[in-house]
C-alpha cells in the first residue's frame, strides 16, 4: 500500500491550510463580477471565509463528541457507506476544482508578467513542480509548507504596507451600487474552495496523528487566513475605486505600480511575484493530493500514485483550456458558476447534516445511559 500520506504535525497542517485559505481568497476571484456593481469584497469574501471555518469547526467539534474517526466514518454511520463513498466522490471533485483556480492564475501571471510564451510551456512547469509535490507525498506538502509560510507572510506585508501613501478611506465606498444580489455566486464560488480545503484533513485523520491535532489548526490558520485575506482586500480597496477594480485582472499586482521610483521595493517585485505563485503552486498540489487520495479510496486502489499523475494532467488541462479560451469561459461563465455552487452544497449538506444528527445521537445515548444508571 502506498498512499504517500504519511504524519504531519500541528504547525505543518496549520501552515498548509493558512496558505491555502489565503491564496484561494486573494487570488481566485473574479475582478469583473465581484467589484461591478460596489467595493464590497473586502466584507463578502471574509465573510465566506468565516462560515466555511465555522462549518468545519462544527464538524470536527461533532467528530470529537460522537467519538467518530472521521467525517468520512461519521457520514457512513448517519447515511450509509454508499452515501459516504459518493461523499468522497464529491469531495475529490470539488479539491480537483479548487486546484484549477490558483493554477490559472499562475499561467496567467507567468504570461503577463514574466514570459511571453504559449501556455503550454508555462503548464509544463507547473506541471513538474505539482507532480513532484503531490508524489513526494502529504508530508513534503506539510514540510514546505512550514519553510515557505513566513516568507509569504513578509512578501504580502511588504506588498500591503509599501504604497501606504497612496490609500484613501474615500475609496471603499460605494459599497453597492444597485443591488447586493452580484456578490451571492463570488461568495458561493469562494465557500467551495475555502470549505473544501478545510473538510479535508477531517476526512483523512491518520495523516495527522487524529481529530486531536485538528482543533488548534483549523482555530489558528482560519485566523489568521481570515485577518490576511480581509487585511488584502481592504487595502486593494484604499487604493482603487471599485470603477477600477472591475476592469484589473489580479487587482494586488497592480499595487506594485504605486512604488516609488527606482526603489528598494521596485526592484524585488518580480521576486515577490514569484512567492506568491509558489504559494499557488502548493495549494495546487495540496489541493490535487487531497483528489487523489479520496479518488483511490473511492475506486479501491492501494498505490496513490496513479492517481496523482492524472490528476495533476487533469487539472493543467482544464487550466489550459481556461487560460486560452477565455472569451468562451466568460459567455459559459454562469453555468460554471451554478456548477460550484452545487458542488458547494454537495459536499457542505451532508456533512452539516451528520454532524447534527451525531451530536444528536450523542445526546440520545447519554441520557439513556444516565436513565440506566
Amino acid at each position: 500500500m502506498n498512499m504517500r500520506e504519511g504524519s504531519i504535525g500541528k504547525a505543518e497542517i496549520t501552515n498548509i491550510l493558512a496558505i491555502s485559505l489565503v491564496c484561494i481568497g486573494i487570488f481566485t476571484f473574479d475582478s469583473n463580477s465581484l467589484y461591478k456593481e460596489g467595493n464590497l469584497a473586502y466584507i463578502a469574501l471574509p465573510v465566506s471565509l468565516l462560515f466555511a471555518i465555522l462549518l468545519s469547526f462544527f464538524v470536527w467539534w461533532s467528530n470529537k463528541k460522537s467519538n467518530q474517526a472521521g467525517l468520512l466514518e461519521m457520514i457512513a454511520s448517519c447515511f450509509g457507506e454508499s452515501v459516504a463513498a459518493i461523499y468522497k466522490a464529491v469531495l475529490a471533485i470539488s479539491l480537483a476544482g479548487t486546484a484549477v483556480a490558483p493554477i490559472v492564475r499562475f499561467m496567467k501571471m507567468m504570461y503577463r508578467y514574466v514570459y511571453r510564451t504559449d501556455y503550454y510551456s508555462i503548464a509544463f512547469c507547473a506541471l513538474i513542480g505539482i507532480i513532484v509535490l503531490a508524489m513526494l507525498g502529504f508530508e513534503c506538502i506539510g514540510r514546505t509548507s512550514n519553510a515557505l509560510s513566513a516568507v509569504l507572510l513578509v512578501t504580502l506585508a511588504v506588498l500591503l504596507i509599501a504604497p501606504a501613501q497612496s490609500y484613501e478611506f474615500y475609496r471603499l465606498y460605494p459599497l453597492v451600487k444597485k443591488d447586493a444580489a452580484f456578490v451571492w455566486p463570488q461568495m458561493g464560488e469562494a465557500f467551495m474552495g475555502f470549505v473544501s480545503l478545510l473538510l479535508l484533513p477531517l476526512c483523512i485523520p491518520n495523516s495527522v496523528h487524529g481529530l486531536n491535532n485538528l482543533r488548534k489548526p483549523i482555530v489558528i490558520a482560519g485566523s489568521v487566513s481570515l485577518v490576511l485575506v480581509f487585511a488584502t482586500l481592504f487595502c486593494i480597496s484604499l487604493v482603487f475605486p471599485s470603477s477600477l477594480l472591475s476592469e484589473q485582472w489580479v487587482p494586488l499586482f497592480r499595487m506594485n505600480t504605486l512604488f516609488e521610483a527606482e526603489g528598494f521595493f521596485e526592484r524585488t517585485e518580480k521576486l515577490m511575484m514569484f512567492i506568491l505563485m509558489v504559494g499557488c503552486i502548493l495549494t495546487c498540489a495540496y489541493a490535487v493530493f487531497g483528489s487523489s487520495r479520496l479518488t483511490s479510496a473511492v475506486l479501491a486502489q492501494k498505490d496513490i500514485r496513479p492517481c496523482i499523475a492524472a490528476m495533476s494532467f487533469l487539472v493543467i488541462t482544464v487550466a489550459c483550456f481556461f487560460c486560452i479560451n477565455t472569451d468562451k469561459i466568460n459567455t459559459y461563465g454562469n453555468i460554471i458558476t451554478i456548477m460550484r455552487l452545487c458542488l458547494a452544497g454537495a459536499i457542505t449538506l451532508p456533512a452539516l447534516a451528520a454532524a447534527i444528527i451525531a451530536l444528536i445521537r450523542h445526546k440520545k445515548d447519554r441520557r439513556t445511559l444516565n436513565c440506566q444508571n
